[in-house]
């Protein structure tokens, strides 16, 4: 008999897409798992959603709470899960109806291997489609490195993993923003990982994705780099000097193509450049002083060829 997965759903007014991601569950091909929703203090109607299909007898696991954030929220699922892996969704993210079925055959295959997570297909607001895979390369095997220098290649609806090692990891940091970089930096320092190529998921690009707040992002990722900083050898030291430049450098981007603050982009490219020249760092600086017409279209234009790759 297949082994149990348990998939964990933590949402915050979340209707609008919330029937989608349900029923993308339901439609697994792979049928042995449990749903835990942890309802985060919600005030729209995702409780009375979430009713709906437990009334019609899925197999749901529902708690609600007042608002305390996905740190909190994820290890409250990951203690009323009952099943040896632990699967994520977010709650306006869809999966195909194979996802479970091909990750699940790599643990089959490699006992070994702690993570297994996929390529998705980002959606935005446009309509442009991307690979996550046309920004950074899939990996395989000991990737901690890998993702402690380029940490946008797992995405979490993506990722399953067992929860003996989210245990033994100590659950999640109560982060508001990183705790899924936090965590996965944890597993692979330890166990191996793969994946499949293909898209298994439907990620939604929105406005609300980026308009969180971006300093706590900041903080959140300068204290996860920290600790590994502290922790590791002149090479992991050097990593971590890498990725703090690189996450920088991604916080101006978001300033500025997402939340249109050219004063809030020019702060952290700044910063970014002081820890690592980079043409691109370079360039969004200059981008920085264009019109908005031009950085819209700018950013439109560079989706679209990463689309057409």
């Amino acid at each position: 008999m297949n082994p149990m997965v348990s998939i964990n759903l933590c949402c915050y007014n979340s209707e609008k897409y919330l029937r989608e991601t349900l029923d993308s569950i339901i439609n697994q091909t792979y049928r042995q798992w449990e749903l835990v929703i942890i309802n985060d203090g919600s005030t729209d109607s995702t409780e009375s959603i979430v009713r709906e299909y437990i009334n019609r007898g899925y197999p749901i696991i529902y708690h609600y709470q007042e608002n305390k954030g996905l740190g909190l929220s994820r290890n409250e699922a990951l203690q009323l899960s009952n099943c040896e892996y632990i699967a994520f969704i977010d709650h306006d993210d869809t999966w195909s109806a194979d996802k479970l079925e091909k990750q699940m055959a790599l643990f089959d295959a490699d006992p070994s291997v702690g993570l297994v997570y996929s390529d998705c297909l980002m959606l935005y607001q446009d309509g442009t489609r991307v690979l996550r895979s046309k920004f950074s390369t899939l990996r395989r095997g000991m990737i901690f490195g890998y993702l402690l220098t380029d940490e946008d290649f797992v995405v979490l609806s993506t990722a399953v993993t067992k929860k003996d090692i989210l245990l033994e990891c100590g659950g999640f940091m109560n982060y508001t923003i990183a705790e899924d970089f936090d965590m996965f930096l944890k597993i692979t320092h330890k166990y191996p990982t793969d994946f499949v190529s293909s898209p298994l998921i439907t990620y939604r690009y929105h406005q609300q994705n980026e308009s969180r707040n971006i300093d706590l992002s900041y903080k959140e990722v300068v204290e996860i780099l920290d600790y590994w900083y502290q922790q590791g050898n002149e090479e992991v030291k050097r990593m971590c000097q890498k990725s703090l430049a690189r996450n920088i450098y991604g916080f101006s981007r978001h300033a500025l193509f997402h939340l249109r603050d050219k004063a809030k982009a020019q702060q952290y490219v700044n910063e970014s450049l002081q820890h690592k020249i980079s043409l691109d760092a370079l360039l969004l600086k200059a981008l920085c002083f264009c019109p908005f017409w031009v950085i819209m279209s700018v950013r439109t234009s560079l989706l679209r060829i990463k689309s057409l790759r």
